[in-house]
């Protein structure tokens, strides 16, 4: 969820993380031309697998974006929130959220991907995706893209580095 003045930075960030499989709905890029707005919007919250709040501020004002998070903490999916300048509020408040304000579209998605490689029902995907990027890599640029993501992971298992 972000503010519709963030919408470049949310997009970027969806790319980013669409580099390992992970498919991101931001509206003004998903929704196509002649569907009904809302309703689109409604059934992405009825089947995301996660959640994820780009808090910047205006966030906890915007009805819309309170919205979505209360939909998403209602469906008991995991909830991730990216303080960019304004605390999370309400019920994802009581989790610790990471402050990534300034940092790039490329640095917010790394976190996230390190999030969900930690979340038991996605981190053996994702952490699987993360190092198939380093390997496959067409560039210089790309490699240490991938290897920076790999790197705010942590600790890997012997077997992962096979």
């Amino acid at each position: 969820s972000h503010l519709a003045s963030e919408k470049e930075f949310a997009s970027a960030v969806s790319d980013e993380l669409a580099t390992i499989g992970v498919q991101g709905f931001v509206a003004h890029d998903t929704i196509e031309p002649s569907l009904e707005w809302q309703a689109e919007i409604e059934r992405a919250l009825r089947t995301a697998h996660i959640f994820v709040g780009l808090v910047h501020p205006g966030f906890s004002v915007s009805y819309w974006t309170q919205q979505e998070v209360g939909w998403a903490a209602g469906r008991s999916i995991p909830l991730f929130m990216v303080r960019l300048g304004e605390d999370p509020r309400g019920f994802p408040a009581k989790f610790q959220a990471p402050s990534l304000v300034g940092r790039d579209a490329q640095r917010v998605a790394a976190a996230i991907a390190v999030w969900l490689s930690q979340e038991a029902t996605f981190g053996t995907t994702v952490t699987d995706r993360l190092i198939s990027e380093v390997r496959t890599a067409g560039s210089f640029k790309d490699a240490e893209a991938a290897a920076l993501r790999v790197e705010q992971m942590g600790k890997l298992s012997a077997s992962l580095l096979d």
